[in-house]
């Protein structure tokens, strides 16, 4: 007579305890990784987000300048026998630099990883070089001779070449690598406070 033998295998209560313990990783290891998904999208959606309120602004002024020149001409006629003219004008020009946000690219914001982000930006421009007609000074006017009087046309002459002064002054001053320095921290605070780690963080201009 042929016995069969039936073997059954319980679960110990240290069995169970690890089998509890590997479960509960497993779960918030899944609850972990879609917490860090959720995260990374809402991260990269609040930084869309704020980068487009900026392009409604069309300007971002980084660098404001009040600049101060005196420009003035010579007129000597032939031998200095009719005589001379000389005029000196003193202006004062308000200039500002920055960002046309308009022309940031739908797809300047590029997000390498979860938390390292790269902005490519328009490189800062001066918005503008006003001479306001009130801040323009008459220092001094010399005509001998018998040499007419400066004529309206010699006038703007003068001053245009005092606005032409003005832009020499704002290469040597370096106006835009200024803008742009601070144009850099703007945007690396921006992606901050989206999320990412500011120093992951890459402004490009180009």
């Amino acid at each position: 007579m042929t016995r069969f033998f039936k073997f059954q295998f319980l679960p110990t209560s240290r069995g169970i305890k690890k089998g509890w313990l590997l479960f509960a990783a497993l779960t918030l290891l899944c609850s972990c990784s879609l917490m860090q998904g959720d995260e990374a999208q809402r991260r990269e959606e609040l930084a869309r987000l704020r980068l487009s309120r900026l392009q409604d602004e069309s300007r971002l002024v980084f660098v404001e300048y009040t600049l101060k020149e005196i420009c003035g001409s010579k007129d000597q006629t032939v031998w200095r026998v009719l005589g001379d003219k000389e005029v000196l004008y003193s202006l004062t020009a308000h200039v500002t630099a920055g960002i046309d946000t308009r022309k940031i690219q739908p797809d300047a914001l590029v997000i390498a990883d979860d938390s390292t982000a790269v902005l490519t930006l328009p490189h800062c421009q001066v918005f503008d070089i006003d001479i306001p007609n009130s801040e323009v000074r008459h220092v001094y006017e010399r005509i001998t001779g018998i040499s007419n009087d400066l004529t309206a046309a010699e006038r703007n002459a003068v001053l245009s070449r005092g606005e032409k002064q003005v832009k020499a002054t704002i290469k040597k001053l370096e106006i835009i690598p200024q803008a742009e320095a601070k144009a850099e921290v703007f945007f690396r605070a921006m992606l901050s406070q989206a999320g990412y780690n500011p120093a992951r963080c890459k402004i490009v201009f180009e």
